[in-house]
């Protein structure tokens, strides 16, 4: 909805007929129009053959496909195949280091299993018995881990993000300051920006993304 009112022109895939659904409404509401709302897989992306873009923004492949080779081959076959030459791939990663913070709240049942901790320090992929309670099939992964999977498929990264910041872990804090205090929020959220960068912060965040060019400058 951002880039469509920035007037950029969107094409959306999703894995769910029910988020499509979703979308069409909300976009159709707002007045907005996209290029089109596809329902499709990562795996196979076919429907976009022939068409080609200047950024693809990359939410929900690379931690809800729990098999690393079908993640290399999503950004080295797809995203590659349909990116324009000097174009932009905005990719997001769940990283561990950030989710073993998140994890003390919301499922702190979690630490009683010295196995499964140790996902918390090199990441991990669940999938069938072993996905996370509470939440769908995912990979956990570690910034260095998803930079050489980003590198393996043949993209160069430019920049790094950490999408919670440093607030990080304390979402009921900043509900609290944005319900009662909007000032104050808005330096919260400048100041996330601000820092979003730095290693400190980008490091211990849930969400980890990066943005990535074709490292040998093809593209189409």
């Amino acid at each position: 909805m951002e880039l469509l009112r920035r007037g950029h022109r969107v094409t959306l895939v999703d894995l769910s007929a029910e988020n499509i659904a979703l979308a069409r409404i909300l976009i159709g509401l707002a007045g907005y129009a996209t290029e089109d709302l596809i329902v499709a897989d990562a795996r196979d992306l076919s429907v976009l053959d022939g068409r080609y873009f200047d950024a693809i923004l990359a939410l929900g492949p690379l931690y809800h496909l729990t098999c690393r080779m079908d993640r290399v081959s999503f950004l080295s076959r797809r995203a590659r195949s349909v990116l324009k030459a000097g174009g932009i791939l905005i990719a997001c990663y769940l990283n561990a280091w950030g989710i073993a913070r998140t994890l003390l709240s919301d499922l702190p049942e979690w630490f009683s299993d010295s196995v499964r901790l140790q996902a918390l320090r090199t990441g991990g992929d669940f999938s069938g018995a072993e996905a996370c309670s509470g939440f769908t099939e995912c990979s956990w992964s570690t910034p260095a881990l998803a930079r050489a999977e980003l590198e393996e498929a043949g993209f160069m990264c430019i920049d790094e993000i950490g999408v919670e910041g440093f607030a990080a872990g304390c979402r009921k804090e900043v509900e609290q300051i944005a319900a009662s205090q909007r000032g104050w929020f808005a330096h919260v959220v400048q100041f996330g920006v601000e820092t979003s960068r730095l290693p400190q912060y980008r490091y211990a965040t849930d969400h980890l993304v990066f943005v990535a060019k074709i490292a040998c400058g093809d593209g189409k």
